[in-house]
């Protein structure tokens, strides 16, 4: 971005580089293989937008919560901290009392650093997420820390729950003071 604002072309490599992180975060249309992709400065707000970091605080309290503090099914054969859905069974476990005629599974992963991966992924790409980006865009835009009680708010539709599951992500955070992993090096 800097070098665009100061009207050099981007190397190679550096349009490489923004073209794989589109086609991983950007809209679905961007994640086509076939689809060309020009670089040009409204994709790369959106891809500001789209590909940042998630505080730790939030993180710790979604997968305590998700995952039973670490004691489920999903996380015992599956590694899976965050409930995260597919809907192929054999990358999946079937969870006991899914709803008849329902097709999803809870996804598998090799180990809890892709659950944690797959997590971040999901907060940055997927539409349900926008108001998470939008509001972690205008924290970065202002210089501001990561405030994740008020990140929180973008999380509604992480589950059925919606305001109540933000409420209790937020409780999480206060009452086990995981703002304090936010400040780690």
């Amino acid at each position: 971005l800097a070098s665009m604002k100061q009207g050099k072309a981007l190397k190679e490599g550096e349009r490489e580089a923004l073209i794989r992180l589109a086609r991983r975060y950007g809209p679905r249309a961007l994640r086509e293989e076939d689809a060309p992709i020009e670089v040009t400065r409204k994709l790369l707000v959106a891809l500001l937008e789209r590909v940042d970091g998630v505080p730790p605080s939030l993180g710790l309290a979604q997968a305590a919560i998700e995952s039973a503090w670490g004691t489920s099914r999903f996380v015992r054969e599956g590694n899976n901290l965050f409930g995260h859905w597919v809907f192929s069974a054999a990358k999946g476990i079937t969870p006991k009392l899914r709803p008849k005629g329902a097709n999803y599974s809870v996804a598998r992963f090799d180990d809890l650093s892709e659950s944690v991966a797959g997590y971040v992924t999901n907060l940055n790409r997927l539409w349900a997420y926008g108001t998470f980006r939008i509001i972690r865009s205008e924290m970065r835009t202002n210089a501001k820390d990561f405030e994740s009680l008020r990140l929180a708010r973008g999380l509604e539709r992480y589950s059925e729950r919606r305001g109540a599951y933000v409420r209790d992500v937020q409780q999480m955070i206060r009452v086990n003071e995981l703002v304090k992993f936010d400040a780690l090096p």
